[in-house]
């Protein structure tokens, strides 16, 4: 009897140390020992805490990778409570490091590629969440004047739809440059202006003149949007093919990569195998 095969979809975020001090697979892979060794708590701007709960360390294809459980829970930060009993106000102290509601999914981050890679389980760790927890916890392992970028892999679908738009009324783009990842030309393009400038990141508003809708044939503007899929931010305002005016926000619409495998032990290595393709020669 064939054996049944692994499926799994994984959402990924883009990791970026900016440093003068490490660089390199060997400075992510250090970066996030330090991130679990400590037990830091990263505190998402919303909703429940999170910690690497477990972390390994393996070879695949002779790279490093990190792998575990991603665990959310409650942090009760009160302790002030209410006794339905004879709804008095009561005092009660949860035993010191303790706290309610575990959920955890899997965890596969890649030093080379520098993307954390999170499976996607209902009801566990909810990915919106995530880039506001890696910026929180790592930024409590930089040294000096260290820089920490976090962006989730955003849907080419989406970027497509807006490019494809019947008319681009407004676009507000957040950029930052690459770590030598591979692209589309017209986002390579736009990686070497900001390089050249050594800027890390640029915000821009952008607006059409009297012809009343930006061209989506400038190489500067595809590239932006191009870049942006993985480095960055984009709000656009566009009339789409129903003629309705419709508002795109890029990260409500992360990319999801379907993974498969022969069985549980190869699905790792497969994860590792599909983001090193897209991601690195």
């Amino acid at each position: 009897m064939a054996t049944k095969k692994v499926k799994a979809i994984y959402y990924a975020f883009n990791v970026k140390l900016r440093s003068n001090e490490r660089t390199g697979a060997e400075a992510y892979t250090e970066l996030f020992k330090e991130l679990f060794e400590k037990k830091i708590v990263g505190t998402p701007k919303r909703g429940n805490s999170m910690i690497l709960r477990t972390q390994f360390n393996t070879k695949i294809d002779n790279n490093t990778i990190l792998y575990g459980k991603l665990a959310r829970f409650t942090n009760l930060d009160s302790d002030e409570w209410i006794n339905i009993g004879n709804l008095e106000k009561s005092t009660y102290e949860l035993p010191k490091g303790m706290f309610p509601n575990l959920k955890e999914t899997d965890y596969i981050f890649i030093p080379e590629a520098h993307r954390f890679c999170v499976r996607y389980k209902a009801g566990t760790v909810a990915m919106s969440q995530v880039t506001e927890y890696l910026i929180n916890a790592l930024t409590q392992c930089r040294k000096g004047t260290e820089e920490i970028e976090v962006y989730i892999e955003q849907s080419a679908e989406t970027i497509e739809q807006i490019l494809n738009s019947e008319s681009i009324k407004k676009l507000d783009i957040q950029i930052s440059y690459t770590n030598n990842d591979i692209g589309p030309e017209a986002s390579e393009f736009v990686d070497e202006i900001l390089k050249d400038m050594n800027a890390s990141k640029i915000k821009m508003s952008i607006s059409p003149d009297h012809n009343q809708e930006l061209s989506r044939d400038n190489t500067f503007l595809r590239g932006s949007l191009e870049l942006a899929k993985s480095n960055g931010l984009v709000t656009a305002s566009v009339i789409n093919a129903n003629g309705e005016a419709q508002k795109i926000i890029t990260k409500e619409h992360p990319e999801s990569f379907p993974v498969e495998a022969e069985n549980i032990d190869n699905l790792m290595m497969n994860v590792v195998r599909k983001f090193m393709g897209i991601f690195r020669v």
